[in-house]
């Protein structure tokens, strides 16, 4: 065996390793690559998707008017994208009367949310069930008829 044969396997094992190592990491980058692709447009689809389904919610919402106890107007379409809990309540009923305390104990400090009460009774009758539970003094709630 001459040194130049033997030089040249050398040269060829390295080049076959490089090479084999070069290939293995385009793999390896590719693998990586797919892998952030895919993550990038689950997490993209995910955002879409919720706003499709947020969306979807907002155009199902009735088109109502009601009035303030003051005659002021409200459209509820005219609240998407206000954070709003709408709650139809009848002051004689027992169930909303301890909703309204439970209400008015947890979310008294609540601003970014707004209360819209909704009733087909009176005004004088909306007026004490207010005034009892004391909601008349918290800004976010406003009660209609």
């Amino acid at each position: 065996m001459s040194l130049s044969f033997l030089l040249g396997s050398i040269c060829n094992v390295y080049f076959s390793w490089k090479q084999l190592m070069l290939c293995e990491l385009h793999y390896f980058f590719s693998i990586i690559l797919l892998v952030l692709l895919l993550s990038g447009a689950w997490f993209g689809f995910s955002r879409y998707s919720a706003n499709l389904e947020q969306r979807s919610l907002v155009v199902n919402l009735p088109s109502i008017e009601v009035s303030s106890m003051e005659g002021r107007s409200f459209y509820l379409r005219e609240q998407i994208g206000t954070p709003l809990i709408l709650i139809y309540f009848n002051s004689t009923c027992p169930i909303c009367q301890s909703e309204a305390e439970l209400i008015r104990k947890v979310f008294s400090e609540e601003q970014k949310v707004t209360f819209i009460w909704i009733s087909s009774e009176t005004v004088a009758e909306v007026k004490d069930f207010r005034d009892r539970y004391d909601f008349a003094n918290l800004s976010n709630h406003t009660f209609f008829i």
